[in-house]
């Protein structure tokens, strides 16, 4: 049973130099290299040329439901369930033709990857890392995470390290060497499930049911704890925008602003699923899909405007340029303008596109992801790629 309390507490941890090597400047990432398209989650995606109509490109079936996509070297990495393990598969990008593919062996028919500098790293549900030539498909170097048997949190890659989340006695955190996947440092947490780790300027972040922490880049010392006074559950991506954390607690079924230096709350937000973010003239804005309608508001501001669609939407949106772009369970995908929420193209690719289900060990974690000239669309078993017109 979970005990709740209305009130939130925060347990500081001394902060000296809490901020690392960060600093990253916000703009739109070249690649998609994890869930939610970069680093920090913020589904803001770049497509060169994009004015908002799209063409299909290809459509390709798979072996079982499909992960987000890496979009990386003119290539699209995904996972796919296949029976009681999943299918990593490398496919070009302009044409969907399998280009290498590698059997992910696990208890379960989950597994989720992080590119970074020319490798694709790969978490099944028992704790196997494997790192694989991005070109070639040769494995590198596979590691098994230690002392933890649940694993449901998507990876994170960056600046040579891979940050690994593992469940099952409480939770453990890992940084692990790129190269050769040795550890570099390990934290243990209080929890460890459905929370792929989100880089905030020099920290790493990780969200659960009732509880949070924020720990150096480079060592793993715990910056902050937020503890919102409860017990048990799952977790779930935090996102790191406009120097604020995230952070959904779906213990509680409540939202919060973090600031992202301190761990202390500056105010609510309503979204069901992770959400996604843009700047325009200065302005930073935040679009949420909640109870079924898509949203757009200023960070700290009320709706411009709202979108239901045929009623049935269902992905964690993502912005691409000054468009918005949003899946629904009967198929249908929509190009939203980012001002007036107004639909400039829409099209069916041909099967549900489901929502993303954080901790589902049956299946990856799902989503839409844009780069390198593509949009590329999960939908049951099939990956559909589109382009700028």
């Amino acid at each position: 049973m979970k005990a709740l309390s209305k009130v939130v507490v925060l347990i500081l941890v001394a902060c000296s130099a809490c901020l690392g090597n960060g600093n990253r400047a916000y703009a739109a990432a070249e690649d998609a290299v994890t869930y939610q398209s970069d680093i920090e989650h913020t589904g803001h995606a770049k497509l060169d040329g994009f004015n908002g109509q799209l063409k299909l490109l290809w459509t390709t079936n798979l072996s079982g439901p499909i992960s987000y996509p890496l979009i990386a070297n003119g290539m699209v990495f995904v996972t796919a369930a296949a029976g009681q393990s999943t299918n990593l598969y490398a496919l070009d990008s302009t044409t969907g033709q399998q280009v290498w593919t590698a059997n992910i062996v696990g208890k379960n028919p989950w597994s989720n990857a992080a590119y970074d500098d020319g490798q694709v790293f790969v978490v099944n549900a028992s704790g196997l890392v494997q790192a694989f030539d991005a070109g070639s498909g040769t494995m590198n170097w596979s590691a098994q995470m230690p002392g933890q048997w649940s694993f449901s949190s998507p990876p994170t890659a960056s600046d040579g390290v891979v940050f690994i989340l593992g469940a099952g006695d409480s939770g453990t955190l890992w940084a692990l060497n790129e190269k050769d996947g040795k550890i570099r440092w390990t934290d243990a947490l209080s929890d460890g499930d459905a929370s792929s780790p989100t880089l905030a300027d020099g920290l790493v972040v990780v969200t659960f049911a009732c509880d949070a922490f924020a720990v150096k880049q480079w060592n793993g010392e715990v910056i902050w704890t937020l503890y919102s006074g409860c017990f048990g559950g799952s977790g779930s991506t935090p996102a790191y925008f406009d120097g604020l954390i995230w952070y959904r607690d779906q213990s509680l079924g409540a939202n919060w602003e973090v600031n992202a230096k301190n761990g202390n709350v500056k105010r609510d937000f309503d979204a069901d699923l992770i959400p996604a973010f843009f700047k325009q003239t200065k302005l930073s804005y935040v679009v949420t899909l909640t109870s079924g309608a898509l949203q757009c508001a200023p960070v700290g501001g009320n709706a411009i405007w709202s979108f239901t669609g045929d009623g049935q939407l269902t992905t964690a949106p993502i912005t691409l340029g000054s468009y918005v772009i949003e899946g629904s369970g009967t198929g249908m995908l929509y190009v939203l303008d980012q001002t007036t929420g107004a639909v400039v193209w829409s099209a069916n690719v041909g099967a549900p596109i489901p929502a993303p289900i954080e901790g589902d060990q049956n299946q990856p974690l799902t989503g839409l992801g844009a780069a390198n000239g593509v949009l590329i669309v999960p939908a049951g078993s099939q990956v559909s790629a589109y382009a700028p017109m």
